[in-house]
């Protein structure tokens, strides 16, 4: 067994050798901030096995392996919050004394003999709790079935060791013998020094106050030393100040002697059965080393488990292939932060997966941009070293086999770099290293040199990467690389979003669109004069501007999009609410009339039942009167007839109840056809069915065409009225109520600028399908930059017959009057 953990060991550390190269730079652990996780968890760990085995947590391209240390975790995580009878170990050990105790003749001190029993308890327990629990925690208990611990080892501690780790005193029959006489002679000696100290108090040798002391291990007479030879004895020491002489009396002196021999005798004793129970032990090593790397293992998985509960982590999806799919991811130490000054860290939703590999990120300074790619790689790091994320647990994540990163300054005085040398440098190892299983980052792409020709470098170099099929994060403010992802097969922009309002980034990322720098925009709110942004911008190409205005108007488009799509999906929730609202009332109507049925049938057995008893009654009556057979017959007759009566009454309840049911049946089996006139369950309009695609039907409901599951159709009569008129008749009155209701004057004072921009097009849209014509927008003066971005959307639109400014007296320039066509 030990040679086998011997090999594990030596294969592990093969594999974590092998690990270096598959990552770059060597202190990428410190530039994307895993270093901090790394000592976060360490200050979690009991002991020092734990601790070793977070130092050596790797980077690992094993899926398998991941996922087991991922389950391990979470199911540590599970007992950490619920549950309460999880044993809870002290975590001391003799592991550093195994070693030590290998060589014959070597031995545990009795205190470490004591912390062994009791380790060795511990573990039993968590053995134990984990074989009982196994169906609920089954990878956390296969860690215990190499574990054995013989029970050996604990009753040879417990014939020598007490409770509180002492050797006892029937350790051996020798030690018995020894002990017994060391306390007799200590006893004698007491004796002689109560009676020497008592004379020298009479005699006034010492003072009344004084005790005896202790020099040497023996009792001595603390005696004035003008009086030292007034008892005949050996002095064995003197005070300070010389006034006090510390005197073993002569009479004790020889018990004393004997006594240290005896002390003597112990020792030699206690060495002789401390070696011969390590003798005893020694045999099982290879168990206690396997049992404390179990309690070590145990200990660095409640460590991950504290620090995922602190970071909110979860399991993700674990894919085969190589992709990122985060939902709601945040930094962890960012979150916990955060946590700590009660803020919310804003949470981050990225794709990297085929077609889309690489996302060039782009947007304003202190938009959020590294930070986004840290997050990435810091969480895909952790992943691969086996710990749960700070993510929701729908993420999936797939192995990389290399991670690549240029993140800082990486300038070097040693080796003459300068920090754009550096960056090429690492551009060269790159593409060397490049495969469809690398992730790599890169920061402000480009950068360090003159633009034009950076840029066009780092286009070439992003074009290399991405025909080897390489997944990566790119920040940069290059407009050509914003292009490059553009149009090449497997890049994709990503946008930090910027509030245009109120000069303030989002953080929130969008993929799919590139982002703006804002620089005129933020320079402008800082103060920037007016003249010198006018003359930077007669200074920038006419595309360049031309490209950026496209960015913004499409943000716009996009935000108007996003608005529109929410709105459809609050309509389509609410009209699902309504469906099951209707779908339970129509529940409880058939419950209820199911419920009548039932109290119908049970009344008409109970008249019938009474019925049967008044006629037995009324013969039995007849019979005890004795009554002639003229009257009996006719008594007979009547009941007879209103027997018949009551039985027509049931049976008339019973043929509505079969008709109802006949009825009910025929629907159930109705099949619907092309031609069919049906309606939906529920409602009373009634439609055609235009085609079947399966169990779905496409029915026309008057110029309404539908798609309907069919379970959800029934039969109904072709409708009598023309459904088109009144469809139509119905829009008219819709738009002549909201032609009273609306108002040609919006105000957009205190609106972000995407929240603006929504109004602005619901407004325009609805103002032109109402056939109005002259319109006002208050937007205000401020920086501007909300009326400009208003202008520009409405030079677009094709209904739009001009916007000006309102007259100075009217507001100026914080207000666009519009007229439509």
């Amino acid at each position: 067994m030990v040679h086998k953990f011997i090999l594990l060991s030596a294969f592990y550390l093969f594999l974590q050798q092998l690990q270096i190269d598959m990552l770059y730079p060597q202190n990428i652990e410190q530039k994307i901030g895993f270093s901090e996780i790394r000592h976060a968890i360490l200050q979690k760990c009991m002991c020092e096995i734990g601790k070793e085995k977070i130092s050596a947590l790797a980077f690992s391209i094993d899926s398998a392996e991941i996922n087991t240390s991922l389950c391990q975790i979470m199911e540590m995580t599970t007992i950490l919050q619920n549950e309460e009878a999880f044993p809870t170990p002290s975590f001391a050990t003799v592991y550093d004394a195994i070693a030590r105790i290998k060589p014959e003749g070597t031995y545990l001190l009795a205190n470490e003999l004591h912390t062994l029993r009791k380790s060795l308890s511990e573990i039993q327990d968590i053995v134990s709790f984990f074989t009982k629990q196994q169906e609920i925690y089954p990878c956390l208990f296969e860690l215990t079935e190499p574990i054995e611990i013989a029970k050996e080892i604990c009753r040879s501690i417990d014939r020598v060791i007490d409770s509180n780790g002492n050797l006892k005193d029937n350790a051996s029959p020798q030690l018995v013998e020894i002990r017994n006489s060391i306390a007799q002679k200590r006893r004698i000696v007491s004796k002689i020094m109560s009676q020497k100290l008592a004379i020298a108090r009479q005699e006034g040798w010492i003072d009344q106050d004084s005790e005896m002391s202790i020099r040497d291990g023996r009792l001595v007479l603390p005696l004035n030393s003008t009086f030292k030879r007034k008892i005949q004895g050996i002095v064995h020491d003197e005070s300070s100040t010389g006034k006090t002489s510390f005197v073993e009396p002569v009479e004790a002196f020889e018990t004393n002697n004997a006594i240290s021999n005896l002390e003597f005798e112990e020792r030699k004793e206690i060495i002789r059965i401390l070696q011969e129970t390590t003798a005893e032990i020694r045999p099982f090593l290879p168990d206690i080393e396997l049992a404390y790397d179990f309690l070590g293992t145990i200990d660095a998985i409640r460590a991950k488990a504290k620090f995922t509960n602190e970071i909110e982590g979860q399991k993700p999806t674990i894919s085969e292939q190589p992709e990122i799919s985060l939902i709601r991811a945040r930094h962890p130490l960012l979150f916990l932060s955060f946590k700590k000054s009660h803020k919310e860290v804003i949470p981050l939703h990225i794709a990297l997966q085929k077609p889309q590999r690489i996302i060039v990120i782009s947007g304003p300074n202190a938009g959020g941009k590294s930070v986004c790619m840290k997050t990435v790689l810091l969480i895909q790091y952790m992943f691969q070293c086996g710990l749960p994320i700070p993510a929701e647990s729908q993420s999936k994540l797939g192995i990389f086999n290399n991670l690549l990163i240029d993140i800082g300054d990486e300038q070097s005085l040693e080796n003459d770099l300068s920090t754009y040398s550096s960056h090429l440098l690492n551009m060269k190892i790159f593409m060397e290293r490049a495969n469809s299983k690398t992730l790599l980052a890169i920061d402000e792409f480009g950068t360090g040199t003159e633009p034009i020709l950076g840029g066009a470098i780092a286009e070439s170099v992003l074009e290399n990467l991405n025909a080897k099929g390489a997944f990566g994060i790119i920040t940069t403010h290059y407009s050509n690389l914003k292009h490059c992802a553009t149009s090449l097969n497997g890049l994709v922009n990503g946008a930090m979003l910027f509030d245009m309002e109120n000069m303030r980034p989002l953080y929130k990322l969008r993929m799919g669109s590139a982002g703006n720098s804002f620089a005129f925009e933020i320079a402008k709110s800082i103060g920037l004069p007016q003249h010198t942004l006018e003359n930077a911008q007669k200074k920038i190409k006419q595309e360049h501007i031309d490209f950026d205005e496209n960015l913004k108007k499409l943000e716009i488009e996009k935000q108007y999009v996003y608005k529109k799509k929410e709105d459809l999906r609050k309509q389509e929730q609410q009209l699902t609410l309504v469906k099951e609202e209707y779908a339970q009332k129509l529940k409880k109507i058939n419950e209820k009339r199911q419920e009548i049925i039932e109290n119908t049938e049970r009344e008409i057995h109970q008249v019938l039942d009474s019925a049967n008893k008044q006629i037995e009654h009324t013969i039995r009556t007849i019979k005890e009167a004795q009554a002639e057979k003229e009257t009996t017959k006719q008594a007979r007759e009547e009941l007879h007839q209103f027997a018949e009566k009551t039985k027509q009454k049931a049976n008339k309840i019973h043929s509505a109840i079969n008709l109802q049911t006949s009825n009910k049946q025929k629907h159930s089996k109705f099949e619907i056809q092309v031609g069919s006139y049906v309606k939906m369950k529920g409602q009373s309009t009634s439609g055609e069915v235009l085609e079947l695609q399966g169990k779905q039907a496409v029915v026309n409901f008057g110029n309404l065409k539908m798609t309907v599951k069919t379970d959800r159709l029934e039969p109904a009569s072709k409708p009598k009225i023309d459904t088109k008129t009144v469809v139509v008749a119905s829009s008219l009155k819709n738009i002549a109520e909201k032609r009273k209701t609306f108002s040609p004057h919006l105000d957009l004072r205190g609106k972000r600028g995407d929240e603006a921009m929504y109004e602005v097009k619901d407004f325009v849209e609805t103002a032109n399908m109402l056939q109005f014509k002259h319109l006002e927008i208050l937007h205000g003066k401020g920086y501007g930059i909300l009326r400009k971005l208003i202008r520009e959307y409405l030079a677009v639109v094709d209904f739009v017959q001009s916007c000006t400014d309102a007259p100075v007296e009217m507001g100026g320039d914080g207000i666009t009057i519009v007229t439509l066509k």
